[in-house]
Formats: C-alpha cells, structure tokens, sequence
C-alpha cells in the first residue's frame, strides 16, 4: 500500500490491480504512529491534505522488481493526476508491503539517492573544499554579473552567465533526475551555444572537448541524444540521466569557469570559445570517482511490522 497527497476524495479511481481510497482519520492516526520513528514521515501524515491509501498488487516474487514495478506503475498514475488536482500529487516516502500468505506487513520508509555531487568521491571531503575554494576565486566576477554590478553586465555573455547559473540551481533543487539532467544540460547548452538555435548539437560536439579534452565528441553527442530524446520525447531512463549527471555537473562547472574568466574582456559567446582549447581547468575538477559517492539507487528501511489484521487485511 502507497500514499499519496494532493488527490481529492471525488477524484479517487479503481482496476484490477490497483485501488484507490481516501484515506480516512482513524487511518492517520494510525500511520502517525506506526511512522512515528521518521519524524518528519510522521508529520507529513498528520499534516498533509487530500491523503489517499493506494493498494497495488503485482506477481512479482522478487522484492526489489516488484517494489521497481510498483512504484513505477503508481508514479505513472500520479503523472496523470498532475492535471487535474490544485495540488501537485505527491507520494509520501513509505509503503506498506505484504506478501499474499503472510499475517504480517512492512511499514517501510523508501527513498531515492539522486547524484546532485555524485562527482564528489568518497577520497576527502577537504579534497573537494579545496576544489570549491580555488572555483570561488575564479568565480567573483559572476556574482558581479549576477547582480549586475559589474561594467559589463549587459553583453551577450553576461546575460547567458545569468540564464545558465539560473537553470543549473533548478537543477540542483529537483528531486527528479529526469529535470535535474535537463535543467543543467541547458545550462551547458546555454554557455556553449549561446542564442545560437540552429546546429546547436554540432557546436556542443566542437567547443566542450576543446575545453575538457577528456571528454570526446562521441559522448557529448551521446549526452546530446539523451538531451534531445528527454525534451521532445520525454524518453530516456532514470539509470541513462543518473549516471550522466556528473559529467553533465562537471562540464557545466567548466563552462561557467571559462565564461567567469573573460566577461571583462569578451562580450559575446561565439568570440568567447575561440580561446577554449589555451584554457586552463583546475586539475581536481570532475576526477572525483562517481561511483563511490551515495549509491545511485534506492534505499529502504523497515520501520515497523504490523499484523494484518490491525490493517483489516485476509491473510
């Protein structure tokens, strides 16, 4: 069983393999104190509005592809529900999970590690600092850009500095990967095309590998294919973004990097790429191993077992 915010009563749909009610105050209250050891699960459940109780039910004998499988398939109604609610719907992090047989069930707090610093590493965090204290030298005359002090604050690439930093903070906000990879894609797209609109996917292949040489055109068009499928076709997986957002993260910081070293002296984008191949990078930057950061994953944890019968389920 799922929960989930923001669903009016009037609005609640049924089939075969899945059920959704309205959740009443008794079973709140009784939520409340079986998530009562995650505080702010807890609260989410007494606070939240327009709570509904979704039973979803699959065949599927292995837990972590059934869990896959059914988060999937409930997300994909709420999708549809963002359409039709004032509320934005939103699934609370905890699922009730029960084996057909069984006379116990799982109150389990679920979540997703999103790679936002995935480049970090686990090598040392100081390393890291290091890393963001030598970038905030670099990165002074983007906050004068930012808040257009600075002389030139009106070029073409002082406008795009704004726009880019812009879309990569909405990036780092979302929860979704999907948005995460678009929202700072656009940053990249933003410094390294400028308002260039067509032949934007060749300029991207030509400049980013000028600046990161170790990033070769065959994986910025391979980056720019996930980019172009997310946009127009809303396609790609949540295993593709996750695992691109580090480099994505890491070319981005580059850009900004280049752009922050020339807005005294260059006013537009075209002109300012010409110099990117004599640019020098801090050397720690994106060399991080991804993979020994927070799990790309999911993560479970029981925080209660209940009897079924308390829930008024057969066993």
């Amino acid at each position: 069983m799922w929960y989930a915010s923001g669903i009016p009563g009037e609005l609640v749909v049924h089939d075969t393999s899945y059920n959704f009610v309205p959740m009443t105050e008794p079973a709140r209250s009784f939520m409340v104190k079986a998530t009562a050891s995650a505080a702010s699960v807890s609260q989410q459940f007494g606070a939240a509005k327009d709570l509904v109780e979704i039973n979803f039910q699959n065949d599927l004998a292995e837990p972590n592809e059934a869990f896959q499988s059914a988060i999937t398939s409930v997300r994909g109604i709420l999708d549809i529900y963002a359409f039709l609610t004032l509320a934005t719907p939103s699934l609370l992090p905890v699922v009730i999970v029960h084996d057909e047989g069984s006379g116990h069930a799982n109150v389990e707090l679920f979540g997703f590690e999103t790679p936002g610093r995935a480049h970090i590493g686990e090598e040392s965090i100081k390393r890291f600092n290091a890393l963001n204290f030598e970038m905030l030298e670099s990165l002074l005359p983007a906050f004068e850009v930012a808040t257009k002090l600075h002389a030139k604050s009106e070029t073409e690439l002082s406008q795009k500095i704004r726009s880019a930093v812009k879309m990569f903070r909405h990036g780092r906000a979302a929860n979704d990967v999907q948005v995460q990879f678009l929202c700072k894609f656009t940053a990249v797209e933003t410094l390294v095309c400028g308002s260039v609109l067509a032949g934007r996917g060749a300029l991207l292949k030509k400049r980013i590998p000028e600046l990161l040489n170790r990033i070769t055109s065959t994986r910025v068009n391979e980056l720019w294919e996930l980019r172009c499928g997310a946009s127009h076709e809303a396609a790609g997986t949540w295993v593709q973004f996750a695992h691109s957002l580090p480099e994505v993260e890491t070319i981005a910081t580059a850009c900004l990097l280049f752009a922050a070293a020339h807005v005294n002296q260059i006013e537009t984008i075209q002109s300012l790429w010409k110099g990117a191949i004599n640019f020098a990078l801090p050397s720690d930057l994106g060399t991080f191993d991804a993979s020994k950061v927070w799990p790309v994953g999911s993560f479970h944890s029981t925080l209660s077992v209940l009897d079924t019968s308390a829930l008024g389920w057969e066993k």
